[in-house]
Formats: structure tokens, C-alpha cells, sequence
């Protein structure tokens, strides 16, 4: 891989996943590395994908550690993402993955006991009158309503009402 900066996660991410489609996860894992500190508001994103290319290269003991360091930094993953990415399949039962996932999901459980209700951020296209036809951007893991909604601005100018929900 040469040398490139990339301009914006979405384009990262889109040279990553050709890279994983190759199955050049080397490449596509330090790729990542170089790169995803460049991208700030993604380090989730930037965390998951290099410890599911670890585990995708065979080095079992980097992709734990990349999980331990993104809880070093407050970050922690659900439990299905836990239990069902194909990646992370051979991790199951590791001592080490057991206790990393135990203690994401002693996080997810405080974060959800102390949460408010639900959250929400809605756009409402310019001009036009209700009934809107309508979108709900739905976001991932570490994000929010406000960041589902910047990916999918571009409807309300299409005269779309668009909203995001926060899940748990």
C-alpha cells in the first residue's frame, strides 16, 4: 500500500473493506493503524476493525489487546458484537477475550442502568409542508443520534424529515 492520506473516514473505511474483501488483512490492518488516528470521532470504528483484522491474521493476542486498550479509553463493545462477529469467533473462550468481554459487558450494563430515556435529533427539510416522507438513520455502536444524522443530511434536501433514535 502506498502512501495516502485520506481525507475522510468514509474513505478509509471503503479502502479498508476492499482490502478485507481481498482477504489482504495485513495490509488492510496496518492501513488502519497508519491511518485511523487521523480520523477522530471514529476511534471505535478505527478500534473494532483492527482487532477483527488481528484476529483475521491469526495474532489472537493483538486483537485482545487492541479490545483492552479501547476499554483503557472508556469505549466497550456490546454483547452480541461480542458473541457473533465472525471475526471474533476463534477468541471465544480465551481467557484473556472471556475477561475483556466480561468487563464490556459490566459496562454496558452500568451505562444502561444509568441512562436516561431515549434520545432523539430530527432534520426538517427546508420549504414543503407535512407529511414529510421520512427517514430514520439508525447509528452504530459508540455513536449517537447527531452523527447518524450527518451520513444522511443530504435527504432533507430531497425534501426527506430525518430523524436518528438513540439505542442502548
Amino acid at each position: 500500500e502506498t502512501v495516502q492520506t485520506y481525507g475522510s473516514y468514509q474513505l478509509l473505511d471503503a479502502r479498508v473493506m476492499e482490502l478485507y474483501r481481498e482477504q489482504n488483512y495485513a495490509g488492510a490492518f496496518d492501513l488502519l493503524t497508519a491511518e485511523g488516528p487521523r480520523h477522530p470521532g471514529h476511534e471505535i470504528d478505527v478500534s473494532y476493525m483492527r482487532s477483527c483484522l488481528a484476529a483475521r491474521k491469526g495474532d489472537y493476542g493483538m486483537a485482545v489487546e487492541i479490545l483492552e486498550q479501547a476499554l483503557e479509553q472508556g469505549s466497550w463493545f456490546g454483547e452480541m458484537l461480542l458473541r457473533r462477529s465472525p471475526s471474533w469467533q476463534p477468541l471465544q473462550g480465551r481467557p484473556d477475550f472471556e475477561r475483556v468481554a466480561a468487563a464490556c459487558l459490566e459496562r454496558q450494563h452500568a451505562e444502561q442502568a444509568g441512562r436516561p430515556p431515549a434520545h432523539y435529533a430530527a432534520l426538517i427539510p427546508d420549504g414543503g409542508t407535512p407529511p414529510y416522507k421520512s427517514i430514520v438513520a439508525l447509528h452504530g455502536n459508540g455513536e449517537n443520534p447527531r452523527k447518524a444524522l450527518d451520513g444522511w443530511r443530504a435527504v432533507t434536501d430531497e425534501g426527506w424529515l430525518l430523524a436518528a433514535i438513540e439505542s442502548s
